[in-house]
């Protein structure tokens, strides 16, 4: 047992296929204003030793993140308009797990969340929260090439669509 200190603590932690490492984006973003923001960090663990090994900095307010099966860590950025949630658009970062670096950024729909690789590894599905879609990007030309309409709370700021499953 142990404990690898990330201060702000993390949204989400996942771990790599070979269960070798463990990844989080840190800080949680749950801060009511901009300036009391640190950057964001995605952090690379070592799972055996609980030593951070690789770290890159990522523009503020990420807060999932999914590991893929083909060596990319996804992380999505929500960045809201502080004091107006929902009014700004989110994005997906896509880093290479060996090197820690950003390979591509994607511009999404509002308050960009929950991720899933599809099983084939060539898209990645993205939950918006607010605009109640989900974003599917083509990872080999980082793009968006669809977007999902799905049911929303209209009452609720936060009403739309959050978790995702692939399902064979």
């Amino acid at each position: 047992m142990g404990a690898v200190d990330l201060p702000g603590g993390a949204e989400e932690v996942d771990v790599s296929p070979d269960g070798r490492w463990i990844f989080a984006a840190t800080p949680h973003q749950t801060a009511p204003a901009p300036e009391t923001h640190s950057p964001s960090r995605l952090v690379k663990i070592d799972a055996t030793t609980l030593e951070v090994v690789g770290d890159i900095e990522l523009p503020s307010a990420n807060s999932a993140l999914r590991v893929g099966n083909h060596g990319n860590v996804y992380v999505s950025q929500m960045t809201p308009v502080w004091g107006k949630m929902g009014d700004s658009r989110g994005a997906l970062h896509i880093v290479d797990s060996d090197s820690m670096s950003l390979t591509a950024s994607v511009q999404l729909d509002l308050e960009s969340f929950t991720i899933r690789e599809a099983p084939d590894g060539a898209t990645v599905c993205v939950a918006n929260l607010v605009s109640g879609t989900i974003t599917v990007v083509d990872l080999a030309e980082s793009r968006v090439i669809r977007t999902l309409e799905c049911s929303r709370d209209k009452e609720s700021p936060l009403g739309g669509t959050h978790g995702l499953s692939f399902v064979s």
